[in-house]
This record gives structure tokens, C-alpha cells and sequence, in this order.
């Protein structure tokens, strides 16, 4: 209430609501989700400077990319299989090749001339080693010789090697030259063998025929004119050894006696030599071609073509 002396509140002439007790405590109820705090605004971005009226060089505006064209409508397309189109690996670039065991690679195409040959294995080294590169031994070391080059068995192989010459000489009867008419190359036995040089009228050769024997007895053929038959004896070198020996001849045939089988009976055609005339004791050297004619030979004895002829 107011009083004009005493002016109080405008409210205080309302009457005044009683106050009521709070309501009873009611089952309690979560509390919310505290709130994530609103992100904050992107910072404005700045303003583009004012422009300037002074006369001043300008930054270059950045270029922009020209938009691809599109493709013409009438291109062809590349019907090419897409396993062609792949790229292809790029080849590796060829490395050089290794160096092959055991051998020195300071030794290049070109240095041969320079290089030292080991003695022991033949290989060849540079100037400056001491020692071989491949047997490793030194130049003045002993050289050791192999199975072939010692004497006994290099001795063996030569023995060896003129066996096998004598042999085929023996077998292939090549040694049919012309021999000195002497008694020191008189012959044990015939020699022959070869082929004959053949082309004679009426006379077969068979082979070749050479022998170097002392004269004992002489016949000339009475139905061909410079034909002989004669007793040559071999192996003996003795200058008496015709006086020993008596040769009777019966037509063709020769009867020796006495008869020691080593003498020849031979039937001489003069053939290339053109005449011969052999004489009793003389030691006769002939070649020829051995064969047959008709009429001359038959008691299986040799018939010669002679091609040389020498008597001493």
C-alpha cells in the first residue's frame, strides 16, 4: 500500500502469490549429449590488393590449357588388339662378357708380341710375372719331360716306326732299283712285286723283277735271236764262287751241279735294252718285267723283259 507522503513501489498494492513447495523427485532421466562445438567458418579469403596507379610491371597472369578438341566423327578407330598395343619391355643393354676363369685378364688382344712362353706349358704371360699364369711354376724351374719323350720309350717308338718300313718294303716288294753290278750288293733272292710297265708284243707281264747275282753258266736261245738263259747265284759274295759250279744246258734247261738251290735260272728278252751279251763269272745287275711268252719258260722259270742291264 502507498501513501502520497510516502510513495512506495507500484507493485506493492498487488497481492502477492503464496509459494508452493517443489513437486516430489520423479525417476531420473539421462542427461543429453554434450553438443559438438559448430566448426568454425573457412577463413575469408583476402582481398585482391587495390589497384595501383602508378606505372609498375605486372606478375604475368598464369596461361590456361587450351580444352581438347574432340575427336572427328569420321576417324577410324584402331581395330588393333589390345595385347599389340602393349609396350614393349625395353631391352637390357648387353654387359660384357666375364672373364673366363683362369685366364689374365691384363692379357689383351694386341699384346701378343709382348708376352713370354712358359717353357713347362706353353702359355703365354706378361712381361712383368715372375711366374706362369696357368701351371704357376717359374721359367728356370726343371722342366719335366712326358711319358713319350723319355729315351727308353722315345727309343721304342723309332725301333718301332723302322719296323714298319722294313715290313712294308718286305711285304709291298718296292725296293726294286737298279743295284751296283758288284759282290757287295749281290742278292739272297730275287726281288719282285709291283706292276709291270707292260705294252710288249706277244709277251704277258705279270710284275716287276730286279736282282743282282754272279754269272755261272750262259746258253743263247737258238729259235729267238738275242735271247739268253743264265744261272745267276745268289747270297754267295765269293770272287772263286763260279769256279765251283758247272752248268750243262739241254736245249733250254740247265742242269747245275752241284745242286745247292741257291742260283736263278732266268730267260733274258733284250725288250728296251736292245742287246745283251753275258759273260760266265760276272756279276750281272738287271730289271724288267717278269711274265710269260710262248715258246720261252717252260719249265716255270722266269721270263724277263729287260729294261736295264749292267754286268761288271
Amino acid at each position: 500500500m502507498s501513501d502520497e507522503n510516502f510513495p512506495g513501489f507500484a507493485d506493492d498494492d498487488k497481492p502477492k502469490k503464496k509459494a508452493t513447495a517443489p513437486p516430489p523427485p520423479g525417476p531420473s532421466r539421462p542427461a543429453p549429449a554434450p553438443q559438438k562445438p559448430a566448426a568454425a567458418p573457412a577463413p575469408a579469403a583476402p582481398a585482391p590488393p587495390a589497384p595501383s596507379y602508378e606505372f609498375e610491371e605486372s606478375a604475368p597472369a598464369p596461361k590456361r590449357k587450351a580444352p581438347a578438341l574432340p575427336p572427328p566423327a569420321d576417324a577410324p578407330s584402331d581395330k588393333t588388339p589390345a595385347t599389340f598395343n602393349q609396350a614393349l619391355p625395353e631391352r637390357a643393354a648387353p654387359s660384357s662378357p666375364a672373364p673366363v676363369e683362369g685366364e689374365d685378364p691384363d692379357v689383351k688382344p694386341g699384346s701378343r708380341r709382348d708376352l713370354w712362353a712358359c717353357p713347362h706349358c706353353g702359355t703365354g704371360n706378361k712381361p712383368d710375372r715372375t711366374t706362369c699364369r696357368k701351371c704357376g711354376k717359374h721359367p728356370d724351374d726343371e722342366i719335366e719331360k712326358q711319358w713319350y719323350q723319355k729315351a727308353p720309350i722315345l727309343g721304342g717308338i723309332v725301333g718301332g716306326v723302322v719296323v714298319l718300313i722294313l715290313l712294308i718294303v718286305f711285304v709291298s716288294g718296292t725296293d726294286l732299283a737298279l743295284k751296283p753290278a758288284d759282290a757287295a750288293h749281290i742278292d739272297a733272292k730275287i726281288r719282285t712285286g709291283g706292276s709291270p710297265t707292260g705294252g710288249h708284243d706277244g709277251f704277258t707281264a705279270k710284275k716287276r723283277l730286279a736282282v743282282c747275282g754272279r754269272c755261272i753258266g750262259t746258253n743263247q736261245h737258238a729259235m729267238m735271236p738275242g735271247a739268253w738263259t743264265v744261272v745267276l747265284l745268289l747270297g754267295n759274295r765269293s770272287d772263286d764262287a763260279a769256279n765251283e759250279y758247272s752248268v750243262n744246258f739241254n736245249g733250254e734247261r740247265a742242269e747245275v751241279t752241284p745242286d745247292t738251290g741257291n742260283y736263278k735260272v732266268l730267260h733274258l728278252l733284250p725288250g728296251d735294252v736292245g742287246k745283251v751279251d753275258p759273260k760266265k763269272g760276272a756279276v750281272i745287275s738287271l730289271t724288267g718285267d717278269s711274265g710269260e711268252m710262248e715258246g720261252i719258260g717252260t719249265y716255270g722259270e722266269p721270263v724277263v723283259w729287260l729294261d736295264a742291264f749292267t754286268q761288271e
